[in-house]
């Protein structure tokens, strides 16, 4: 109740107190993990995955899961290895390309432009993975991909601050202030 009315810290309280009485039970591992996430406590999160796995090691999933939650913890390398492990055994999850890409993008822009790439190819309207294209490749200087990137985003939310903010920049550096404004 208190997850679906948004209240995800009073939801965490309740699954730590479930955790104590039933520590071998899936479910409270996973839904600890995503309200873990929600709040931004993604080592939490990473912790409550790894419980998760030692009950299920037959779901890959949650490797991945585990693999992004570690990685946006600034445990990179453990991440990368969850990640990595994972898209070699699932070459066709667009969602593990995407999350690999985001961890690589510490490291290697390169690595992760390539990521992008392939989960954007597996699933041409994932936009997470486009706006994530699009702004690495404005950090690498290639400003006219990034506006074609940020163009297909805003189609489908023209609202998105952060993708009208990437477009400005990549406007203002194709010397089109008018446009950028």
């Amino acid at each position: 109740v208190y997850a679906e009315r948004h209240q995800q810290d009073q939801a965490i309280v309740l699954l730590v107190e479930a955790e104590k009485i039933a520590p071998d039970r899936p479910d409270i591992q996973m839904f600890l993990a995503h309200m873990a996430e929600e709040l931004g406590f993604f080592g939490d999160a990473a912790i409550a995955y790894d419980k998760y796995h030692k009950l299920r090691p037959q779901e890959d999933t949650i490797r991945r899961e585990r693999g992004f939650a570690l990685a946006r913890s600034a445990r990179i390398e453990e991440g990368l290895k969850d990640l990595r492990w994972y898209v070699e055994k699932h070459p066709e999850d667009a969602r593990g390309w995407y999350e690999l890409g985001i961890a690589e993008t510490v490291e290697n822009r390169d690595r992760a432009l390539e990521c992008f790439n392939k989960a954007i190819q597996l699933d041409p309207g994932f936009f997470a993975a486009r706006f994530s294209r699009g702004v690495v490749l404005l950090q690498a200087g290639k400003p006219q991909e990034t506006v074609e990137d940020m163009k297909i985003v805003l189609a489908k939310d023209p609202k998105d601050s952060h993708a009208l903010d990437a477009l400005g920049q990549a406007l203002l550096q194709l010397n089109k202030a008018e446009e950028a404004l």
